[in-house]
């Protein structure tokens, strides 16, 4: 039986025209993941709380032959400058550098450079605290005792800040004043940090248990709120506004929360029990409150502030005023932004009351303090109470639990500060039933 001829197959051609050499088989590789795959955000799929074995003094993760991680900057207690700012205690600081002696290499060598544009004869700088991208110094001069503070912001939005603390204590609010440059400049920009010198100020910080000084800290919020109207930054300045943006926080805050609730279904630990427990009270909560923005009466607001231009300080707490014998003042304008008052309310609301119990006589005493200076109507409390309404505590306990940044809490630590945060958030929504007849006795005066 004859066998039937191989036909010829013919060979790849080389580029060059050699027909006697094959081209290299090319090596297999794994198909293409697809492009358009719908992912979540990295930062929402991290491990949700740190293990009860794993130990807070030592590192998270190690691998065997890394070399350990550096130690973490000192970080040096507050002085007695800052406690001039602050109203914070701390331990005297021993290290003093002189501007025209040489500089300690643990503090910034720029500063004797930026020192050099202010006409201050300065004798001594002392460091008072230093986070890297910010830091303090406390200034002594024959002309008297300053406070220099580096930001990391860029020009422009350091301009924006300066102009509003200019605006702001013309318009009556007590604020320490910005002393400028040889060249009337008030800030020194250095690569991509600014330095900035305050006057300091004298004084204690406030105590949100005294009546008199929980009184005196809204009255002098509202003299802020008041005091920021009109303002127009310059046009090389780049202003911070949250107006009109409630309702877009509110829908990704609430879409976190869905997120977090059922993927604690899925989680066996004490924490995501107890957000299970709880996540359809809260979840039901911030629904109401997205929806109360929804209403008229925050558009009304928002139109009205964007032409009254109204500032807010955003952390007008006790951590940062001083009470002092002109009044109660306010320092650490660096989160400076446009926005409704309502944003400042709810937070020194939140933060008294997270210390001493949500109380419906101190709510009153509260707002009663605050209209008595800078009155609002009954739409715009109603604005206040929406925001009250969304938990925002409860938010941030969560958010911190599952995105692991709560590295350096134990989880029992971070267990009992969510039951702490359940408990407040509950307590709120008890005297938030009770909030219009609050408002209506604080319209009235009675």
């Amino acid at each position: 039986m004859r066998r039937r001829p191989r036909r010829h197959r013919a060979r790849p051609c080389h580029p060059r025209g050699d027909r006697t050499r094959r081209t290299p088989r090319q090596p297999r590789h794994p198909p293409p993941r697809h492009r358009h795959r719908r992912r979540l955000p990295r930062r929402w799929c991290r491990p949700p709380i740190p293990r009860a074995s794993r130990s807070c003094a030592g590192p998270r993760r190690g691998v065997e032959g890394r070399l350990p991680a550096p130690a973490p900057r000192p970080r040096h207690e507050p002085l007695a400058a800052e406690r001039r700012l602050s109203g914070c205690r701390g331990k005297e600081e021993t290290r003093h550098v002189n501007a025209h002696a040489p500089i300690d290499p643990q503090t910034d060598p720029v500063v004797p450079n930026v020192l050099e544009r202010y006409p201050l004869p300065v004798s001594d700088v002392r460091l008072l605290s230093d986070k890297g991208k910010k830091a303090v110094w406390e200034i002594r001069s024959k002309a008297g005792v300053y406070v220099l503070k580096k930001t990391p912001l860029p020009a422009e939005r350091q301009r924006f800040l300066n102009t509003a603390v200019h605006h702001l204590r013309r318009g009556g609010a007590t604020l320490p004043a910005i002393i400028p440059t040889a060249t009337g400049d008030d800030f020194v920009p250095v690569e991509r940090s600014c330095y900035v010198l305050y006057e300091a100020v004298e004084g204690r910080a406030p105590n949100y248990e005294d009546a008199d000084d929980l009184r005196e800290i809204l009255r002098s919020l509202a003299a802020f709120h008041r005091a920021s109207r009109g303002y127009s930054p310059p046009p090389d300045a780049r202003e911070r506004s949250h107006l009109g943006r409630w309702e877009r926080s509110y829908e990704l805050r609430l879409a976190k929360l869905r997120f977090y609730a059922e993927r604690a279904v899925y989680e066996d630990h004490p924490v995501a029990l107890a957000v299970r427990e709880t996540s359809a009270t809260f979840l039901r909560e911030a629904e109401t409150a997205l929806a109360l923005l929804h209403q008229p009466a925050y558009r009304q607001w928002v139109e009205k502030v964007g032409e009254e231009r109204n500032l807010c300080h955003q952390d007008y707490a006790a951590g940062n005023l001083i009470v002092t014998e002109a009044g109660i003042a306010a320092i650490d304008t660096d989160s400076l932004t446009v926005d409704l008052p309502a944003r400042d309310l709810r937070k020194i609301l939140n933060k008294v009351m997270k210390k001493l119990g949500w109380d419906e006589a101190r709510t009153h005493a509260m707002l009663a303090a605050y209209h008595s200076v800078h009155p609002l109507t009954a739409d715009e409390y109603a604005v206040v109470a929406a925001d009250l309404r969304f938990p925002h505590l409860y938010y941030g306990i969560v958010t911190k639990a599952f995105e692991d940044r709560a590295a350096d809490w134990t989880p029992d630590k971070l267990l009992a500060k969510l039951h702490e945060t359940i408990d407040t958030e509950t307590a709120k929504m008890r005297v938030l039933d009770r909030w219009n007849d609050i408002v209506a006795a604080v319209l009235t005066g009675t």
